[in-house]
């Protein structure tokens, strides 16, 4: 190894001459090692003059070494011809330390250049101040801790590093090296170490010191700073921590969303058996140690589906602006609205209505029929949490009531019958919110009748079937009921029915017509379409082979089948307190399982009174019409039936009524035994059948349908 001294290295200039001085190397060899030493200048001599520490004669003059010395000890080489001199050194020891001058012509002028030879030693006794007894350095979280590194420094001089784990941190030397910094809680058992190294070292020389840094405890929780959780679920939650040196045992506390903080627990473990929203807030633990204490917070934030509430205020069909407000309350706050679901008073399904994303819901002006937008509204939300029943759709719903004038059901009849010299009722049915308030039926002149008059009309609540925005549903309404004490001729005409409130009137106009007791089945029968009468028609035929089957029905297993008639204009309605003293019905058909029995129902009507389009049909009762009140083309009718429950044998004689069919005697049979009954075949008239209208069965004003067309 060689060194250079740069103080010994100019150059000097006279008369434009340039001069070098004299020049001063070091070389560093290891002992036992062959050291060359290179004249650090060419000479412009055929020779080079080595001179050394051990003596003053010259060691070599060019080639030649002097006898002098120990032969095999030095020898010179180099390329000669360029005036290049090198001095070899065998097995080198310590006493061959020292300077070696050589001594050349440079530009005439001659020039003693120095090369120092130094036996390489490797630095020793490394030694790091402060430690423990263990080898540890003690230190504190925040304050400045050093470490420092000294040696007995070597030749060459040595290099030294501080490296952490690996990685270096300082570089110095010769001889000390030292590092600080401010210590923080990572450094706590952490590893430096001190290297030193020269040329001489085969391994460098290196000492290695563990850090010992006081701390205030770290605590985590789950590792994380935000737990979501869903209401009802439980929760469990750890505080871990580290702490130099070791900290009491953690603690829970909970600062509740007023800021109000309290000890929620004394263990590490944080637990909930079932998580409510009260419990959303800031949870902190603690611990503490010599040091101080530690902390860490937490944010839990329960999850909860929204609840829902419906804001508006009922309106009346004046109001422009109509609006609903679905409020919902949940976390997190962020809403799906979905349609509104408008429904009847009883629950039935009218439509869906689109609302606004933020849940406001503005009904469509409909002036002539804003009254359609009353009943329930049904508001659906979800913010995507579900309940504790795995609902993820939240619901409530509110009435509606729309405040009106007042509108008559679409379905009530125009034309109406009532018998000369006999009560007569008329009926329609109203809607109205609030309720109707003044009512005045006036004739075709416009005077009042039911204030001229013997005519009554009372009203009464009633169950309607309605249409809302298209939709048929059930609503709360009235019957308004139309009473002439004695029907007469001059009640004959057209009428018109005005209703009211204290939002406006509605109209309505119908014609009541007059029938007799003698014509009052030829004006009712005069009012019966084509069609109708095509279905009076083949309806003998009909029955005839319903009969047939229903007989045959019983022997193959079938029971015998009902057939009812459609179309709600083909019935008049018979107020039971006008219905005649031999008006008598008598149950349907039916079997008796211990006579193997059965009846054929009969019925005698004395008249009819009044019309109703509403059709209702009786699956237990039929009913045959006396011929006292028939077209004059029909002849009397005389029914004897008899029945012998002994004999297990139904009989029935009939005679018939229509002038194209002829009369029977003959007695039809039914043998229970054989499970087959016998009934001729045409011993019905098409237009004489009766239903009882069990609709209103509970009241005390029945009502009976006549089947006639």
């Amino acid at each position: 190894m060689v060194a250079r001294d740069p103080e010994d290295c100019s150059t000097e200039e006279a008369g434009g001459i340039q001069h070098v001085s004299p020049l001063t190397q070091t070389i560093f060899v290891k002992e036992g090692a062959t050291a060359k030493l290179l004249c650090p200048q060419r000479t412009e001599t055929i020779s080079t003059t080595w001179t050394g520490p051990v003596s003053e004669n010259p060691i070599a003059d060019g080639r030649q070494i002097s006898y002098f010395f120990k032969a095999g000890k030095f020898s010179v080489t180099g390329n000669f011809s360029s005036g290049e001199s090198i001095l070899l050194i065998n097995t080198v020891t310590s006493d061959d330390q020292g300077d070696y001058t050589c001594d050349i012509v440079v530009d005439g002028m001659p020039l003693q250049h120095t090369v120092r030879l130094i036996l390489e030693q490797p630095p020793t006794q490394m030694m790091i101040s402060g430690l423990d007894n263990f080898g540890r350095k003690h230190g504190q979280e925040g304050q400045r801790i050093a470490l420092t590194c000294t040696v007995e420094s070597g030749q060459p001089e040595e290099t030294m590093l501080w490296t952490r784990n690996g990685t270096v941190v300082k570089v110095g030397g010769p001889r000390i090296l030292r590092f600080d910094w401010i210590a923080t809680r990572s450094d706590n058992l952490l590893n430096y170490t001190c290297t030193a190294n020269n040329s001489a070292t085969n391994d460098p020389l290196m000492k290695t010191v563990q850090l010992d840094i006081a701390y205030t405890p770290v605590l985590s929780a789950n590792g994380s700073k935000e737990i979501q959780h869903f209401e009802g679920q439980s929760l469990y939650v750890t505080c871990d921590q580290s702490s130099n040196p070791p900290s009491s045992e953690p603690k829970w506390w909970h600062v509740d969303v007023m800021s109000i903080k309290r000890l929620f627990s004394n263990s590490r473990i944080l637990y909930i058996n079932v998580i409510t929203r009260r419990d959303t807030g800031i949870y902190i633990c603690e611990a503490a140690n010599t040091i101080g204490t530690g902390s860490t917070n937490i944010s839990i934030n329960v999850l909860y589906p929204p609840t829902v509430r419906i804001d508006y205020n009922n309106y009346t069909e004046n109001e422009n602006r109509r609006e609903l407000l679905c409020v919902a309350n949940g976390n997190p706050d962020k809403y799906t609205f979905s349609q509104w679901d408008q429904k009847s008073q009883f629950g039935e399904h009218i439509r869906f209505i689109d609302g606004y994303t933020n849940g406001s819901l503005v009904l469509p002006a409909t002036p002539t029929k804003s009254y359609q937008d009353a009943g329930f509204y049904v508001c659906t939300v979800s913010n995507g949490v579900p309940d504790t029943h795995g609902q993820v759709n939240q619901s409530t719903d509110a009435f509606l009531s729309v405040q009106g004038k007042p509108v008559f059901i679409e379905g009530n009849k125009k034309i109406f019958y009532g018998i000369v010299n006999e009560p007569t009722y008329i009926r329609l049915e109203v809607y109205s919110v609030p309720k109707v308030t003044d009512i005045q039926l006036k004739d075709i002149n416009g005077v009042i009748v039911n204030r001229q008059r013997d005519a009554v009309i009372t009203d009464e609540s009633a169950l309607l079937r309605f249409k809302f925005h298209n939709t048929l549903v059930k609503v709360n309404g009235y019957q308004l009921k139309i009473h002439f004490s004695t029907f007469s001729q001059r009640d004959v005409g057209k009428y018109a029915l005005d209703i009211s409130n204290r939002y406006g009137k509605d109209t309505t106009n119908f014609t009541i017509q007059a029938a007799s007791r003698e014509e009052g089945m030829f004006t009712i029968f005069a009012v019966i379409s084509s069609a109708a009468v095509v279905f009076i028609i083949l309806l003998p035929a009909v029955l005839c082979s319903c009969i047939r089957n229903r007989c045959s029905g019983e022997v193959s297993g079938f029971r015998p089948r009902t057939i009812p008639t459609d179309g709600p204009s083909i019935y008049d309605e018979i107020p039971s307190d006008h219905i005649p003293d031999n008006f008598v019905p008598i149950n349907t058909i039916e079997s008796n399982d211990e006579v193997g029995i059965f009846t054929m129902p009969r019925i005698q009507v004395e008249r009819q009174l009044e019309t109703k389009s509403d059709v209702y049909i009786s699956e237990s009762e039929v009913y045959q019409v006396n011929d006292d009140h028939l077209e004059p083309w029909v002849k009397r009718q005389s029914v004897s039936d008899s029945l012998d429950s002994g004999s297990d044998v139904c009989a029935l004689n009939t005679y018939y009524l229509h002038q194209n069919v002829k009369s029977q005697s003959e007695s039809s049979s039914c043998n229970s035994g054989s499970d087959i009954l016998k009934v001729n075949d045409d011993y019905l008239h098409p237009y004489v059948s009766l239903k009882p209208n069990w609709k209103e069965i509970s009241k005390a004003e029945g009502l009976y349908m006549q089947h006639v067309k």
